[in-house]
């Protein structure tokens, strides 16, 4: 059974970390090469913002008994295959979770330049996901 309470958390930590991302639109890669504790707030922002969308899919997928991905890239792909995120979505979603693969795990050779492009051009991505969930879950109340 899907989780309402979780999800409402995890929309309204999607909310309070696209508000920290957002603040710093215009930053460039080179502010962030020279301010550490700038790159690893964003960073963080980020990955947290890409794992709460990942984790809502996970509850969906659960949730409509799909296929059992083995990976997080296979999560965007169930879900535009059960009609839930449109396939254009499932692609941007897909290089999200990459990109949080590599703020989880390459973290030694993050790319402040990455997280820069991320930060200016791609925030509306996550919302356009978040906006798909939700209308998912206003037509499946």
């Amino acid at each position: 059974m899907l989780n309402g309470d979780f999800i409402k958390k995890a929309f309204l930590e999607i909310e309070k970390y696209l508000k920290i991302l957002q603040k710093r639109k215009g930053i460039n890669g080179e502010k962030l090469k020279q301010d550490t504790e700038l790159l690893l707030m964003v960073a963080h922002a980020l990955q947290f913002t890409i794992q709460a969308l990942t984790d809502i899919g996970t509850h969906i997928l659960s949730e409509i008994g799909s296929e059992r991905w083995e990976d997080y890239a296979d999560i965007p792909r169930y879900l535009s295959m059960s009609k839930i995120i449109s396939e254009k979505n499932a692609e941007i979603f897909v290089s999200m979770v990459k990109m949080r693969n590599i703020l989880a795990h390459e973290y030694i050779s993050l790319d402040a330049e990455k997280v820069a492009d991320v930060i200016n051009n791609r925030l509306d991505d996550i919302m356009t996901i978040v906006l798909e969930y939700k209308n998912y879950f206003e037509k499946h109340k």
